[in-house]
């Protein structure tokens, strides 16, 4: 689980819960916010700070740093629809707190390649679906309807549509 000293692993099959290891690479300070798995099994933890910080789970040990934006209050991430690529947002304010840009990163899992995918002007989550492929964010408000944007997993414009106040995760089933 992703805590302020980093990823704790517990050890679920003992009714107390102990801590198995605390895992946190030494390039990446902070707390870390959120986590997600690839198509290899890895985990990824969001370290809002610095970026992406790839674990492997055999070993519980960090094994790699991704120099990432990553958005600061909830440092939220997911896997593409295909586990290939880990998908991260960020947004960028000016100094009266209005959302300047925002955009959708991909880092690539094998190479550690990071492509900005998609850019606008407020986004507050990012999701995958497995099924399709394709991408979702929202150009958010918090007072008034948000434009959901569903995106190719390229990042190529797919279409808009209306959505509630707030829009910002996605669940596929």
């Amino acid at each position: 689980m992703a805590t302020k000293e980093g990823v704790k692993v517990l050890d679920i099959t003992k009714s107390d819960l102990p801590t198995l290891a605390t895992i946190r690479h030494q390039d990446a300070p902070g707390a870390a916010k959120n986590l997600a798995v690839d198509a290899y099994g890895k985990v990824w933890a969001s370290f809002p700070q610095k970026g992406l910080v790839e674990i492997n789970p055999v070993n519980l040990t960090a094994t790699a740093v991704v120099t990432v934006p990553v958005d600061g209050m909830d440092g939220y991430i997911c896997a593409d629809g295909t586990g290939e690529r880990i998908l991260s947002y960020n947004t960028t304010y000016n100094a009266q707190w209005q959302p300047e840009v925002a955009k959708i990163h991909a880092v690539t899992v094998s190479t550690k390649d990071v492509k900005v995918l998609y850019s606008g002007t407020y986004f507050y989550g990012v999701g995958a679906s497995p099924n399709t492929k394709n991408i979702y964010t929202a150009e958010v408000s918090f007072s008034s309807n948000s434009i959901l944007k569903v995106l190719n997993p390229d990042g190529s414009l797919k279409k808009s549509e209306t959505a509630g106040v707030g829009t910002s995760r996605y669940l596929f089933f």
